[in-house]
């Protein structure tokens, strides 16, 4: 049986692999809801064509030497400009050589996956998606609200059970936040859950506590004080589903991590052009690695040298997170 440090050094030797590009993509980032905790001030709005277009120039110059394209599609909320992600889409699979694999995902709140949208992308071979829910519908809608403060529950479930409800061959990752003083209030969701989703395996769940990112609310947000008390409540969340293989451990404290933005092969393109490496350090300098020119070249500063530097001291933490490593580094300093 392979241990969890020899996949973490498969995962390292795939991150050194220049075979291999990860590009996440911001076709925008405004965003239609307003979460109690975000940490977005949604100041830039749609991707320029004039980027789009960098974009399928740095995704056709690198055709020739790639085994492996991955897009992830984040934002903002991505759905707020569709026209983008079908334009890039549509490039890619109109013009990718038949031995490059190629895969996309997305991470949405899942208000705006209607049944039109939903077909369109798995079109593109978009299809795997993350949408969150705060609990049922009384408790998600306190804090996962539109722009306007009307609840967003009753659509989200509506898109969901759609999702269910059809053939398409697609994975969902229904990440379901829990606090230090709301877990105990999860029951009705899970009874839904557990009711109306238990059989379709295409659906898994992830119990993930809420945390402080900087978002304005920050000081409202209950933290856990201990590694140990939001493992043992997540688990316990996880043992009140019926089917556990619907169920996802990826936040295992004994398990080595390697996140994307310690991934030399991964890059985040925003809505502006810039390139950075963080998707929640949206704001900090220190993640404005360089841009993406208008020929499809990408030219990267010497602040890569703080993300990718977990592959040099091999330290899990740093791994596991660089920006609490920069953070802790900075501070320390």
């Amino acid at each position: 049986m392979i241990n969890n440090m020899e996949l973490l050094k498969e995962e390292i030797l795939y991150a050194l692999d220049n075979r291999m590009l990860n590009l996440i993509i911001l076709p925008t980032e405004k965003c239609n809801f307003r979460c109690a905790y975000c940490y977005e001030d949604f100041s830039i709005g749609k991707m320029p064509l004039a980027v789009s277009d960098a974009i399928k120039k740095l995704i056709r110059n690198r055709f020739d030497d790639l085994q492996l394209l991955a897009i992830s599609w984040f934002g903002g909320e991505p759905l707020l400009n569709r026209e983008t992600i079908y334009d890039i889409s549509d490039y890619i699979l109109h013009n990718k050589p038949a031995s490059l694999h190629y895969a996309a995902n997305m991470t949405t709140n899942g208000y705006l996956l209607d049944p039109a949208t939903l077909r369109r992308l798995i079109e593109c071979h978009v299809n795997t998606f993350q949408i969150t829910l705060d609990g049922d519908r009384d408790l998600h809608n306190q804090t996962r609200v539109l722009a306007d403060g009307r609840p967003t529950f009753d659509r989200i479930w509506e898109n969901i059970l759609m999702m269910h409800h059809s053939d398409y061959e697609f994975e969902l990752m229904l990440r379901i936040h829990f606090t230090a003083d709301n877990y105990t209030k999860h029951t009705p969701l899970i009874e839904r859950l557990n009711s109306e989703l238990s059989g379709d395996e295409r659906i898994k769940y992830l119990f993930k506590p809420v945390e402080r990112l900087g978002g304005a609310n920050d000081a409202a947000i209950e933290p856990f004080t201990a590694d140990d008390e939001r493992m043992s409540v997540k688990s316990c969340l996880d043992r009140q589903m019926l089917n556990p293989r619907q169920v996802v451990d990826r936040y295992d404290l004994d398990k080595p991590q390697m996140c994307y933005a310690s991934k030399p092969n991964s890059l985040m393109i925003r809505a502006n052009g810039k390139i950075g490496k963080c998707t929640v350090a949206l704001d900090d300098g220190r993640n404005d690695i360089g841009y993406i020119h208008k020929n499809g070249k990408v030219f990267i500063n010497d602040k890569l040298a703080f993300w990718i530097h977990g592959l040099e001291s091999m330290d899990l933490k740093t791994l596991a997170c660089p920006l609490s490593r920069i953070n802790y580094q900075t501070a320390k300093h």
